[in-house]
């Protein structure tokens, strides 16, 4: 893992990608995250400094849906062997210090690919987990 270069003021992106249970044809009730993966990339290089990535055990439907598995590539067994939400979001917390992103001087900010991660997905799982939304998300 390479530490950031917080001698000066740096801003960096973190590009997130939430993943969640799914079924075709409907909205699955208590729809839950299945992966957080994240990219650390310098905003001025562009260049990719870090990844992070963890699947999540769902709590409320355990079972993947094959549609699910097809859309996502995300199997059974990973989500199994995998952590609860709040300790994958620990596990976050831990990479992101450990990026020296939470240091005096770095900026950074969260990216995804449209609203749903953080205005829908995320809120609703922390919700569902009670635990608080990440002050930096």
């Amino acid at each position: 893992m390479q530490l950031l270069n917080t001698k000066s003021m740096s801003h960096y992106y973190v590009v997130l990608d939430l993943e969640a249970t799914c079924v075709e044809d409907r909205v699955i009730q208590n729809q839950e995250i299945i992966e957080l993966p994240c990219v650390l990339v310098d905003s001025i290089s562009g260049t990719i400094l870090s990844t992070f990535r963890t699947y999540v055990k769902p709590k409320f439907n355990p079972v993947l849906s094959k549609f699910c598995t097809k859309l996502t590539g995300i199997t059974q067994q990973q989500v199994d062997n995998a952590p609860s939400f709040p300790h994958a979001l620990k596990m976050l917390d831990e990479w992101l210090y450990s990026n020296g992103l939470f240091t005096r001087g770095v900026t950074f900010d969260i990216v995804t690919c449209g609203n749903w991660d953080l205005e829908c997905a995320l809120p609703r799982q922390c919700e569902l987990s009670r635990v608080s939304v990440p002050w930096y998300m």
